[in-house]
């Protein structure tokens, strides 16, 4: 049986249940200027919980003491084609961040991961 590792020993309850992350994902897809979220390259950005997996979502402790929700997308850039100014990657980010918070996911940080780019009419 393969060690836990100390970052999570100190989790005393599950950050995120499963229906939140659900909730959150398809928060975070409705959000404009996001494609989708990303996984990675190896399928590595995820929740698991038993049954189920949540790509796009990661809870990690690594770098704080306390838990931090990081949310990887890909950027839509084709979102604002045709709005007369588009919106920056501050922008995006801080909206995704309100896209989770409006489901409920209030008392975690939230850092946003760029972690592509979809061009539209192009074949990712």
């Amino acid at each position: 049986m393969a060690a836990t590792p100390e970052v999570f020993t100190h989790l005393r309850y599950d950050p995120v249940p499963l229906e939140q992350a659900r909730e959150i994902v398809a928060a975070v897809r409705a959000t404009p200027g996001v494609a989708d979220l990303s996984s990675g390259s190896f399928g590595e950005v995820a929740l698991l919980y038993p049954g189920a997996r949540i790509p796009g979502l990661r809870v990690s402790t690594i770098g704080s003491e306390e838990p931090r929700l990081a949310v990887h997308v890909s950027v839509d850039l084709g979102a604002a084609a045709g709005a007369r100014e588009k919106p920056m990657l501050a922008d995006i980010a801080e909206a995704i961040r309100g896209s989770v918070r409006s489901v409920g996911c209030t008392e975690l940080p939230i850092d946003v991961v760029f972690a592509d780019a979809a061009v539209p009419g192009k074949e990712q």
